[in-house]
């Protein structure tokens, strides 16, 4: 083999792995990472007497509301994931008072364990009479 058959053969395939090389970087490029991306939401939790918190909470785009929820506050849930109590405060099925959570003012149609909260949603939890 001489030199020019080597160079040759040296350049082809450095031009081939350049070309895969860069394809599979272009590929890595588009491919959206969505359990790494970041939202933020706003969490309001009240009683008819008071506000509890009012706060802005980062989460992962692909957080259920429970699992945001148990990050950043002290819950009890039972074990169909029904939110019993937040921060202490419990809800009074005597009385009918219950956790009931709304998105942008509509009431949550799914389970907590299910929603899954866009970025920009304003959730608030009320223990209210239903």
């Amino acid at each position: 083999m001489t030199k020019k058959d080597t160079y040759l053969i040296g350049m082809a395939l450095f031009a081939v792995l350049l070309v895969l090389g860069l394809w599979y970087w272009d590929l890595a490029s588009d491919t959206p990472a969505t359990s790494n991306q970041e939202q933020t939401i706003q969490v309001t939790i009240r009683t008819s007497e008071e506000v509890l918190s009012d706060q802005p909470i980062e989460s992962a785009t692909e957080s259920t509301l429970l699992e945001i929820m148990q990050q950043h506050y002290d819950l009890v849930v039972t074990e169909e994931g029904f939110i019993e109590a937040i921060e202490g405060v419990e809800q009074n099925s005597s009385e009918g008072l219950y956790w009931i959570y709304d998105v942008n003012e509509e009431q949550g149609l799914k389970g907590v364990k299910d929603f899954v909260p866009e970025d920009g949603d304003h959730i608030v939890w009320e223990l209210t009479a239903h």
